[in-house]
């Protein structure tokens, strides 16, 4: 039952988006600017593309410190998350870290439109930091093999 019903559940939005309209690109206002709606700038869409970066690199960061932790190589180095490392619920650390990534992006994403150079800058500083983070624990994962 409980099967049936995920599959339901991840069929029904494609079922819904089938419905959409083949010639999507001509409704939108941007595709061929004929009406006064104003279009995402260059500096919004560089936005978006770093707080998915930014998604993207928490989410690295939470897989290779995860598998680092349960193969016994590496430990969490933060000391606020230290304490949602256990070995019977390995999912506590995965909610404390995605909850701190959904946080972030929420605030950065409310700060794109009041400071946008800013926002940009913290997007990408934070993608490079956890980028890096994931590469030095997939190091030491190596290191200690």
């Amino acid at each position: 039952m409980t099967a049936f019903l995920l599959v339901l559940c991840l069929l029904l939005p494609s079922i819904a988006a089938a419905q959409a309209p083949i010639d999507a690109a001509t409704n939108d206002p941007c595709w061929n600017n004929a009406t006064d709606t104003p279009c995402a700038t260059w500096m919004e869409r560089a936005i978006d593309a770093s707080l998915i970066a930014l998604a993207a690199a928490h989410g690295a960061d939470l897989s290779a410190t995860s598998y680092g932790i349960g193969a016994g190589k590496i430990r969490e180095g933060n000391l606020l998350l230290a304490g949602f490392v256990s070995p019977t619920h390995p999912g506590y650390l995965g909610a404390a870290k995605m909850t701190i990534a959904g946080l972030q992006l929420w605030q950065l994403n409310g700060l794109k439109k009041k400071h946008p150079k800013l926002t940009l800058g913290i997007a990408l500083a934070d993608t490079v930091l956890y980028t890096v983070v994931a590469m030095h624990n997939v190091r030491l994962i190596r290191e200690a093999r």
